[in-house]
Order: C-alpha cells, then structure tokens, then sequence
C-alpha cells in the first residue's frame, strides 16, 4: 500500500496544477474537484513529515478549527474544505517557478555575465556591489537558488579563507538576496504583496529598485569601515582573479550568452509586467503561465526536448517531493486566512491593530516589518509570513497605502532574511562557509539592518506626510 501513496500525490500535484491552468486560461471551475485533490497533497505531505514539521500546520488547522466553531460564521467542514483554495494561485506559483532555473543552467550564462562584466569589476567596492546586484537579477530564475550558485562562483575567484574575507563574501550575498525581496517580481513574497495590496507594478518595482540600490552602496559603506583589514586584503585579489575569469570563456560563446542571458531577462520580465497591466491578471497568476511558455520555447529553439523531459521527470517524480513541508505549510496557512476571512475575528484584529496604532507617533507601517522578522526568528520563511501578514491585512478593514504597505512589507522580509539565525539562506551560507549562523545573521546585520528599517520609514512617513 505504501508503494502507491508517493503516486497519489504526484498525480495529486499534476491534476492541481493542471485544474488551476485550466480555470485561469478557459474559465471552467471545478472547486469541489480542486478541494479534494488539495486535501489528498495535504493530508500526504502531513503525514510523511517529521513530528517537528507537523507542530505548525497542525497548530494552524486547530486555530482554523477553533475560529468557526467559536464565531460560527461557518461550519468547521466548510472552512477545511473551502479554504484548501484560497492560497491555490501562490501553491501554483512555489510548484511552477522553480522551472525557469532549467533555462540558466542549460548554458555558461552567469560564467560569461562576469567575464563580460570583468572591466567594471576589478575594484572592491564594483565588486562586490556587483555581486550584490546580481544575485538579486539571478533571482528572478533561481529563486533562492541563486546563493549557492553565486557563492560558487565568488569562491573560484577569491579562494582567500581568512574569516574577514570569508565574510564579506557571504555577506554580499545574503544582503543582496535579501534586498531583491524588495522588487524581484517572481519572488514569492514580493508577488503576493503586490497581489493582496491591489499595488501599481510599476510603482513598487521602482520603489524597491531604488531603495534596493540605495542599500547596497550603504553596505558597501559598512564593509569598508566594519571590516577594513578584510576590504584592504580583498583588493589584490579582487584584481588578480577578476582578470584571469576573461581567458576561462571562448570570447564568441560568451558574447552569445551574454546576449541570450538579455533577452530572457527582458522577455520573461517585460511579458509578466505587460500581461499584468494589460489585461488585468493576477501577478499570481501570470508568472506560473509566462514561465512555461518561457521553458517550453526555450527548449524548443535549442532543440532540447529530450532534455526537457528528463528534467520533468526528475522535477515531478523526485523534487516535488522535497516540498511536501512547503505544501503542508501554504494548505493550512489557506484553511487559516480563510476561517479569519469569513469570521468575525478579523473585526478584533483590526481593533487591535487600531489601538496600537492609536497615538499619532505610531502606524501600521512602522509595526509591520517587526511582525514580519518576529515570524522569521520563529522559524517561518518570508513567503510564509508574507501570507500571514499581508492574508490578513488584508481581510481586514484597515486604511492603506498600497505602494506603502508592500515596502514596509518587504523591508520586514529583507530583514527577516538577513537577521534570523535559522533562516534557510543563512544556514545554506554557514554551512558552506563554516561561518556560525548567528554571526552571519544577527551579529553581523543588525546595524545594517537598523539603518534599512529607520530609511524606509523616513521614506514612508515623508510619503504620508504630503498625502495627507
């Protein structure tokens, strides 16, 4: 019996996926269908979870539980059975996007962006800053994918393991990862603020770009001052290994790569921005559609399809199962949001809220980011506490700015990321870098991440200030 419950679940997964498609493409709804095929990944990746793993989305369907029989707004059955859809589009969007990344690694593309990018990276702080930058553009592919891929590459070309060195590495990474929250549009957490929020695109994308760069130059100001024997040592090696990157590539192969590495970044980007605006979809909803349309051309150009194949069936028959823990989490995060959204718990959480932000000197936007890395030193991922908090900000009936909410929204998420101990990134960096978790978060950031915190409010109670 135990031979065929991995195969109900990845035929389980294929018909969820397929059903969501055929909803958003041609109209024809199947919620009872989709409910039930929800229950059976739910119930399959409960089950084959350590006891650990269990304790929260346990807690979570209890509360949900708990919240209609006590309001009884709705019956218990209805909460678990409907509210397995409301997150369907972003469980859609985590199952999809991982996808994309079988188009980077199928050529040298980011081998060939830096030996292109060699003459602008032969300084500390181009470097670095580049490094920064870039993991956030690899981003949009990888997901968080992109931090071991770029730290490999930083470690071929500064193979220094002094701990000051090993730090400015690992750093750059992290801070740059993490402010790619701000404006990333295939990054979960950013795609599900500007969902929830009804935010212009455009606008938060700006902002976040802006205020994402702005960011770096400020760590690249604490790097020089917090770690100033490293970025001296750094120099001679930054120049050595920089130039040596430019004989590793065949000058016409990285030219191509380069120009391939272009197009679907300003393909992928510009058509999940344009269908967006254009016709009005979901951001939630565009970027699942635009990623296979993008895969399947992609392959199709190179003549790849075998390929392709082989990397569905890995995908489908072997990683999928990884993410049984990520599914467990969203379905009772969904019964959760759900059971606060057709009860009358929501009117006490808003006059919490509106208490707490009752003196002048207080807002939401100043709490949201401290909710956000409360969440994250609990163990829970930035998409996770996105829905939380931005599921149930929105359930609510609280006054917002929709530009303003995503960045303190994201700002909380950026610092989350580089502040907790046993965030996934931090401890995929100190694992490799044998650099202590807590020192590569918490000790090494929290500075940094106080002036973030105080210049996005700057920024936002300025923007209040002149709207009111």
């Amino acid at each position: 019996m135990n031979f065929y419950f991995p195969f109900i679940f990845y035929y389980g997964v294929l018909l969820f996926l397929l059903l969501n498609f055929i909803e958003h493409i041609v109209g024809f709804n199947l919620p009872n269908l989709q409910s039930l095929i929800s229950l059976v990944i739910f119930c399959y990746a409960l089950i084959t979870l350590r006891i650990r793993a269990k304790l929260f989305p346990i807690l979570l369907i209890v509360l949900a539980g708990l919240i209609s029989l006590f309001t009884n707004q709705a019956n218990i059955w209805e909460v678990y059975w409907m509210g397995m859809l409301e997150l369907a589009d972003i469980i859609v969007l985590i199952l999809i996007v991982p996808l994309i990344s079988w188009i980077i690694l199928h050529e040298k593309y980011i081998d060939s962006i830096f030996s292109k990018a060699s003459f602008i990276l032969k300084t500390r702080v181009s470097y670095f800053s580049g490094v920064m930058l870039f993991t956030q553009v690899l981003s949009h592919f990888l997901l968080i994918g992109s931090i071991p891929l770029i730290y490999q590459f930083v470690k071929e070309n500064i193979k220094e393991t002094h701990i000051g060195i090993e730090k400015l590495k690992n750093l750059s990474i992290l801070r740059g990862f993490s402010l790619g929250t701000l404006w990333v549009v295939t990054i979960p957490s950013f795609s599900y603020s500007v969902q929830t929020s009804n935010a212009s695109i455009l606008t938060v994308i700006i902002q976040g770009f802006i205020f994402s760069s702005i960011s770096i130059l400020v760590s690249i100001y604490f790097f020089v001052h917090k770690y100033q024997s490293a970025w001296v040592n750094a120099a001679s090696m930054i120049d050595n290994k920089i130039s040596s990157i430019e004989h590793q590539i065949d000058k016409g192969y990285m030219n191509k790569c380069v120009k391939e590495f272009l197009l679907l970044f300003i393909f992928f980007f510009g058509v999940t921005v344009l269908i967006h605006l254009l016709l009005d979809w979901d951001l939630l909803v565009v970027i699942p559609q635009v990623t296979i349309i993008c895969v399947l051309a992609y392959f199709l150009f190179k003549k790849s399809l075998i390929l392709l194949m082989s990397h569905s069936k890995h995908y489908f028959l072997n990683d999928i199962m990884r993410k049984n823990e990520e599914l467990s989490i969203y379905f009772s995060v969904s019964i959760f949001i759900y059971a606060v959204q057709v009860s009358d718990i929501g009117i006490y959480i808003a006059d919490v809220l509106n208490l707490l932000t009752s003196s002048p000197l207080i807002n939401l936007y100043m709490l949201l980011p401290f909710l956000m890395v409360l969440l994250g030193f609990v163990g829970l991922g930035p998409l996770t506490s996105m829905v939380l908090v931005g599921g149930l900000i929105n359930s609510l009936s609280i006054d917002f700015i929709p530009e303003l909410l995503v960045l303190s929204l994201t700002v909380g998420s950026a610092i989350s990321i580089m502040m907790s101990p046993i965030g996934v990134s931090v401890i995929m960096l100190s694992t490799v870098s044998n650099i202590g978790k807590l020192e590569l978060s918490l000790k090494s950031n929290y500075t940094y991440c106080l002036f973030i915190y105080l210049f996005s409010q700057v920024y936002i109670q300025v923007i209040l200030t002149i709207s009111n």
